[in-house]
């Protein structure tokens, strides 16, 4: 029984050693999610595009999407590499192998990230606030936070992070914002139904003026494309706001971001006003 636990210096050392969790580490001695066995995977680069997608493919295994922001810059190498056809086996042209020397460099920093396990969460006073944006040069994505009253104040953590890179065929810019609201109002609407919270308690931040003003309209009123989305997320009843990009932390998300980003109490809190 854990009441009788009496903390013997062995036992502390099995307590507070890191165990395997879906994919990622936890360090059950101080409550937390990591990502150090990352940087191990340097030692496998090769300059091809079968490295690349191996490394996607060990380093993406992250249910709780945390450190998606990072991968994107991984996945539009890839993309890169698809658009000048170089085969799979194929050594990488010698821009691309900077990029991807970049990136191999900034993994020994997962090292030192954590991200706390434990959310505080009541299904009666918590709120969920969204944040989504698009990039036109990368991707788009969305963060998820709850937001729940303490003795303080307010806490804000991170639950969930989510990102895409764009497709091939390139996206007017206002129409990736709008699959960025839509793939956050989708993914929302799973959280709502795992949380059993209101629509009232759910708030979708983003930084896009003319995806905002098309939630104003009847959907009867717009083209095909923005009607059958918009549509979508009217009928989820939540609260649509304007946020500016600076203070936006799915900006992340859509551009890509170095570890230390990811270690950054705007990305892991949510904005200062949460």
């Amino acid at each position: 029984e854990l009441a009788g636990y009496g903390g013997s210096s062995a036992e502390e050392e099995m307590v507070s050693s890191s165990t395997t969790n879906l994919g990622t580490r936890y360090k059950p001695g101080k409550d937390v999610l990591t990502y150090d066995h990352l940087p191990q995977l340097k030692d496998e680069v090769k300059y091809t595009m079968t490295s690349i997608a191996s490394l996607v493919a060990k380093a993406g295994y992250d249910p709780y999407g945390l450190i998606s922001p990072h991968l994107i810059p991984l996945r539009c190498l890839i993309k890169e590499c698809w658009k000048r056809k170089i085969k799979w086996t194929q050594t990488l042209d010698e821009d691309l192998k900077q990029l991807y020397d970049d990136y191999v460099a900034d993994l020994k920093n997962f090292d030192t990230l954590e991200f706390q396990r434990y959310v505080p969460f009541d299904k009666d006073t918590s709120q969920l606030h969204v944040f989504c944006d698009a990039s036109s040069s990368a991707g788009y994505g969305m963060t998820v936070y709850v937001r729940t009253p303490t003795d303080d104040g307010w806490d804000s953590n991170l639950l969930l992070s989510r990102s895409r890179i764009n497709p091939m065929k390139e996206i007017d810019i206002h129409r990736l914002e709008l699959k960025a609201m839509h793939y956050a109002t989708t993914i929302t609407k799973i959280l709502q139904d795992i949380l059993d919270m209101k629509s009232s308690q759910i708030t979708i931040w983003s930084d896009s003026n003319i995806c905002l003003w098309w939630l104003t309209k009847k959907k009867q009123l717009l083209r095909q494309y923005e009607s059958n989305r918009i549509g979508f997320c009217q009928e989820s009843l939540y609260t649509y706001r304007k946020i500016g990009t600076s203070r936006n932390p799915s900006d992340l998300n859509s551009r890509g971001c170095k570890v230390e980003q990811l270690k950054s109490e705007f990305y892991q809190k949510g904005p200062e006003y949460l």
